[in-house]
């Protein structure tokens, strides 16, 4: 297990809340319910970027996602409907993931030389 450390940190009272409320139905701790949100904050961009360590995989994805009819076909496909707002947001959430994905594979690289 890790070594912890203890910081202090500000934090909206309203994020607050609802950090109380999860932990207080999860039966767990302020801490164990921060942590977890940020691990899965950072995890996300980090397993992403390796994931898409490879260029055709990361293309491929960018391309598909990043395409309105693509989310038009696949939406048809599962027999729903999508509006245009929702696969504007869609094309807006990959160009925000392609942007996390090139500052963590900098950031990954980095790592990697400085070793």
């Amino acid at each position: 297990m890790a070594r912890k450390h203890k910081i202090a940190i500000t934090i909206d009272s309203d994020v607050l809340g609802d950090v109380d409320r999860v932990a207080k139905a999860e039966a767990r701790s302020r801490s164990e319910i921060i942590e977890r949100a940020v691990r899965e904050h950072i995890g996300v961009p980090v397993e992403m970027a390796k994931a898409l360590g490879n260029p055709v995989v990361a293309q491929a994805m960018m391309e598909a996602f990043g395409n309105p009819d693509v989310i038009r076909a696949i939406a048809a496909a599962m027999g729903e409907k999508v509006s245009k707002s929702e696969v504007e947001g869609v094309s807006r959430a990959v160009s925000k993931l392609e942007d996390m994905v090139v500052s963590e594979t900098r950031l990954t690289k980095k790592g990697r030389r400085s070793r």
